[in-house]
């Protein structure tokens, strides 16, 4: 089972993914989704997840500047954005 983390700061698109890794693939366990890249990172701190479902565009921090924080980064990244 891959263990999944969800950063987005929509609420709405955090639970679209969510549905749809839950509906479409039995292969993935959305473990944790934060709409606060912060509180994300002090999970990620503590927590390793095997993939990370990262918008791009957000308001406290990019998705670029949120992986640069990562401390570790042994983990697959999955960029999800709008634009």
């Amino acid at each position: 089972m891959i263990e999944a983390v969800l950063v987005d700061d929509e609420e709405k698109a955090i639970q679209s993914l969510q549905w749809e890794l839950t509906n479409f693939s039995d292969e993935i366990e959305v473990i944790a989704c934060f709409t606060d890249a912060f509180q994300a990172l002090d999970y990620l701190h503590t927590n390793s997840p095997d993939c990370l479902f990262l918008d791009i565009e957000m308001p406290s921090m990019d998705g670029f500047q949120f992986i640069e924080k990562l401390q570790n980064r042994d983990v697959a990244i999955v960029i999800t954005t709008a634009y």
